[in-house]
């Protein structure tokens, strides 16, 4: 199911308008402003860390298997 949704909302298996599948979501870490989530994408065996403001919103691809993060 495509869905837009807020970065901070991202769930793991989500995959991206760009064809990346997202393998983590950090909403709280020292080195990162509060209104920033970081997010670990992956495509094709490469793996890459964007920085997206948390209320941003992201057009993804749901799956069933997709998961929670907190």
């Amino acid at each position: 199911m495509k869905l837009r949704v807020q970065a901070q909302h991202l769930q793991i298996g989500d995959i991206v308008g760009s064809g990346e599948t997202v393998i983590g979501v950090t909403i709280r870490s020292l080195r990162m402003p509060s209104n920033k989530v970081a997010v670990t994408l992956k495509k094709n065996g490469h793996q890459r860390t964007v920085q997206w403001g948390k209320y941003t919103q992201i057009g993804v691809e749901r799956t069933a298997n997709a998961t929670q993060c907190i």
